[in-house]
């Protein structure tokens, strides 16, 4: 019996190819090169990682019953599916049209052939090494002369021969994202998707199992668009898995010779939660991010956003920018209202030239000035948007995603770009790039405030419509990556609504909620931090009152919750008293001197309680430590949890080993400073838990 194995730095995949059948035959902590499996072959045998019988994808027509990987509408107006193991060869990944990782260590690739209905599917497996990552995705061509169609393409379908699992999503909406629920699972079915054109506020696609042990696997899609990740549990006392593009309003019409191919799911395994983080945040900076910012520390920003809102002159900007630079900050981003008549959010998106009552001139005039002050400039733009109230839509309504005959359904009074018209694709391409260089900008903040509505396919069926949108998007953001290297581009969704790895690929950082309320940005933060590296997540210290709960929060609980992350200001600077601004200078030179540590460093989680979270941040033996505190003063702390390697460290003078520290929590000497005065404490400590 052959085996072919994929192996990482501490884990291996490995499948056998059974009767000619590719199968999972292991998933789990690296086995030696001598490893015989012999075990693994004993139908009896319960080992977590191992799946003894299942193949390596389904499709309907078979002897399996559950969800799906691949489901197709033949050519004889048929659904029902047998395919014939083929090959199995080395390759290189390729995946047209869509980010994926780099610098994989291995690809290998399974074939397929369903004869009679004349499909041919390839799905192919990838190793990032060092980052302990895996990946799959599939390639489905048609061979026959007929048209086919593709009524669900998986990414990745996943084996498990056991069910005592509880499943994490990332959940919520507006101002509220990625709140972590966990689902006991042994029997029945779970879905994580989104369905609205985007990854969505409402069902991150990045997902968890994790069993009695605490043994976890970890899922995630490089796609932006609809996701769907099953959990399918019960049979067998199995775990199905499949992670992929949304088959919702999804069929794809195949002709002879043409391909479809998926994104690229990625998946993980350890033997805890914050080992399985770092295989994530190690494959996000050193194998998806732009290589110029994998290892480059983020300036801290300052936003007007907060501040002025829509009303501003450019003598205010540039007053605010002033102020800025002697806190301390590094770069001003000039956030919405700037351009044509937007005085507020009813007008002018599409108009994308400079209101210059508000910029002093053009755009350029206020960058320089802006630079002149030593500060690097930064701009809003919301490119995939167009205003009713526009000359772009009185110029071009066919420009807009609208039905035919249907009146469209505004949203934050904007309607969307078709993007799959190459007219408006390039209209969007060169809008962005005007502005770019316009003002000399260091730094974008691409928007995107609403979800679609009214999807129709102008020249195909607008059952690929969701699709070819992605697509024409990442046409587009790949385009200006490579022409705009320098330029460092923050991706949002009205907040967080479009927080994932196809994002990422292009957005070095990602807007990670409009809710700055440092009370309920822990949450959003803590949950965001499960499967992204904090590089890649922005936060702000803003104005108080918060802008979404309109309540009050002190200047150090704002900062003590943002600066564990990507840190930026968004607030009126020349409002600011004498006091404020010597509290913030002192925040950001203590930010600046453990950026490095804060950005780039392993992060732990520290507690998973409702009365205490908080994280350590390691780098080079430097340890930062944040520990948030959420009930009012009346309740018992609780020491929290941290799991690091079991050696031996010391934490202002007291000897404790890695054992301890994981079983018993942090010595209270850490936390005994702790100011419990209000309802709602956070404090960052810096004593440095030294390895000994």
């Amino acid at each position: 019996m052959k085996r072919i194995r994929l192996d990482s730095k501490n884990l291996t995949l490995c499948f056998s190819l059974d009767e000619d059948q590719p199968r999972y035959l292991y998933f789990g902590k690296k086995l030696g090169k001598n490893a015989t499996f012999a075990r693994f072959y004993d139908k009896e045998t319960s080992f977590f990682g191992v799946d003894l019988h299942r193949p390596i994808f389904s499709c309907f027509g078979s002897y399996e019953h559950h969800e799906y990987s691949h489901v197709f509408l033949n050519a004889n107006g048929g659904y029902s599916n047998s395919f014939k193991f083929i090959e199995f060869y080395e390759t290189t990944k390729v995946i047209p049209g869509m980010p994926s990782g780099h610098n994989e260590d291995r690809t290998i690739c399974f074939t397929f052939v369903d004869q009679e209905a004349k499909i041919k599917l390839d799905i192919y497996y990838s190793v990032y090494f060092e980052s302990d990552v895996f990946s799959c995705y599939s390639k489905i061509t048609n061979l026959g002369t007929d048209d086919i169609h593709v009524l669900k393409a998986s990414s990745l379908s996943f084996r498990v021969n056991q069910n005592d699992f509880k499943i994490v999503t990332f959940n919520g909406s507006w101002a509220k994202e990625r709140n972590r629920t966990e689902t006991s699972l042994s029997n029945g079915l779970l879905i994580n998707s989104s369905v609205n054109g985007s990854s969505s506020h409402l069902h991150n696609p990045f997902t968890m199992m994790i069993d009695s042990k605490n043994h976890a696997y970890g899922f995630n899609l490089i796609y932006s668009g609809n996701h769907k990740t099953s959990y399918e549990a019960g049979f067998a006392n199995r775990m199905n898995v499949i992670v992929g593009i949304n088959d919702f309003l999804f069929d794809w019409k195949l002709s002879f010779k043409e391909e479809f191919v998926t994104p690229e799911a990625i998946f993980s395994y350890a033997e805890n939660e914050n080992d399985l983080m770092y295989h994530f945040h190690s494959f996000i900076r050193n194998n998806l991010m732009q290589k110029q910012f994998k290892d480059s520390v983020r300036p801290v920003i300052f936003n007007n956003w907060e501040g002025t809102y829509f009303d501003f002159t450019s003598d205010k900007i540039y007053e605010m920018a002033k102020e800025a630079k002697e806190l301390g900050c590094e770069l001003f981003v000039l956030d919405d209202g700037w351009f044509s008549n937007r005085h507020s959010d009813e007008s002018s998106l599409g108009d994308w030239w400079a209101n210059k009552e508000k910029t002093g001139g053009s755009l350029s005039v206020l960058s320089q000035r802006i630079k002149g002050l030593g500060l690097k400039f930064g701009i809003w733009m919301e490119p995939e948007m167009i205003s009713p109230d526009s000359d772009l839509y009185r110029n071009h309504p066919e420009y807009a995603m609208e039905i035919p005959g249907r009146k469209p359904t505004l949203w934050r009074n904007e309607l969307m770009l078709d993007l799959t018209q190459e007219e408006v694709k390039e209209f969007v391409y060169k809008t962005i790039c005007q502005i770019i260089d316009e003002a000399n900008a260091d730094y974008v903040k691409w928007d995107y405030n609403r979800q679609m509505t009214e999807i129709f396919g102008r020249n195909f069926s607008t059952s690929e419509y969701f699709h070819r949108y992605i697509l024409a998007l990442y046409d587009i953001l790949e385009r200006i990556s490579k022409k705009y290297p320098h330029v460092l581009f923050e991706g949002c969704a009205g907040g967080g609504g479009r927080f994932d790895l196809g994002m990422l690929r292009y957005f070095s950082q990602i807007w990670t909620s409009d809710d700055t309320d440092p009370r309920e940005r822990i949450i959003i933060q803590d949950g965001t931090l499960s499967g992204y590296p904090q590089i890649a997540i922005t936060a702000h210290v803003s104005a108080s009152p918060i802008h979404t709960t309109k309540k009050t929060a002190n200047l150090k609980d704002r900062y003590n919750v943002s600066c564990s992350m990507n840190l930026g200001y968004e607030l009126d600077s020349t409002l600011l008293n004498t006091k404020e601004k010597e509290a913030i200078k002192k925040q950001i030179e203590f930010y600046k001197q453990n950026r490095e540590l804060i950005q780039l460093g392993r992060t732990y989680r520290l507690s998973y309680k409702d009365v205490m979270k908080g994280v350590l941040t390691e780098k080079d033996n430097k340890y930062l430590i944040f520990i948030y505190l959420l009930k009012d003063k009346d309740f018992t702390v609780k020491l929290p949890h941290i799991f690091i390697d079991d050696k031996r460290y010391s934490i202002d003078g007291i000897h404790v080993s890695g054992y301890d520290l994981n079983r018993k929590g942090l010595p209270k000497t850490v936390i005994s400073d702790m100011v419990i005065d209000n309802d709602f404490t956070v404090e960052i400590t810096s004593k440095v838990l030294k390895i000994e």
